[in-house]
């Protein structure tokens, strides 16, 4: 604590994630063929902390390691991302009032297929550990075993590990999708960002996404906030010309 709040180094200064990469795993004929990422690949210098990944991440009991001193060691975890998930989720109003919290529903896991690429995204690390063992071993004493029910690095033990150990990284979008006016499902203008119908009620977030992006959403949030702040002071330009006081 001393060294990151006098120097900003240290152990607290660390990001969390030391390396991300992006991979197609080819499940995806039309994603591949654009050369669009469907597995992002991290890793982070974090051991199974019993604290992080019961309390933070809220895995139950019965999901943590097998050996119990796996836990609160040193480690280092990697992970596979699904940057195109084909599971769509949907909010639904719970009442008129507008304090009511709406029923939000993810449906993760909905589709077969993205549990087939998250597979592929695991096997793909796996590889990557096996062909570099004598780098890997100078770091790593083993892996951690999870309760997993089915035979080791089957099809069905990777498609449990998508479905049991799988959690998300916050990165909805398209509650508010945008689109043309005349396609079903719009509900913001792809020009002006404007709510369809309204007149001056734009929406300037993650959630007018139609999809969700390969990367993460923060670029993506901050370029339409770039294109909305544009077209406000454009629009407010024009008005205050047309009224002849500019």
């Amino acid at each position: 604590m001393k060294e990151w709040k006098e120097h900003g180094t240290g152990p607290l200064a660390y990001p969390g994630h030391a390396s991300f990469g992006f991979i197609n795993t080819g499940l995806n004929p039309a994603l591949q063929q654009r050369g669009i990422p469907d597995i992002e690949i991290f890793q982070g210098n974090v051991g199974f902390a019993e604290g992080l990944w019961s309390g933070l991440i809220g895995y139950k009991p019965e999901y943590q390691p097998i050996d119990r001193s796996d836990l609160n060691a040193d480690g280092m975890v990697m992970g596979a991302v699904l940057t195109r998930p084909e599971s769509i989720g949907k909010i639904s109003l719970t009442g008129n009032d507008i304090h009511s919290r709406p029923a939000i529903d993810p449906n993760y896991m909905s589709v077969d297929h993205d549990v087939k690429t998250l597979a592929a995204g695991m096997k793909f690390i796996l590889q990557l550990v096996n062909e570099n063992t004598t780098l890997w071993n100078s770091v790593l004493e083993k892996f951690i075993d999870l309760p997993n029910p089915h035979p080791k690095f089957s099809e069905p033990w990777f498609e449990h590990y998508a479905r049991a150990y799988t959690i998300n990284i916050h990165h909805p979008v398209g509650t508010c999708r945008m689109g043309p006016v005349a396609q079903d499902g719009s509900v913001v203008s792809a020009v002006s960002l404007k709510v369809i119908g309204m007149k001056n009620l734009r929406v300037v977030d993650s959630s007018i996404c139609p999809f969700v992006p390969s990367g993460h959403t923060q670029a993506v949030a901050m370029m339409i906030a770039e294109k909305a702040a544009a077209q406000i002071k454009a629009q407010y330009l024009s008005e205050k010309c047309s009224a002849g006081s500019y």
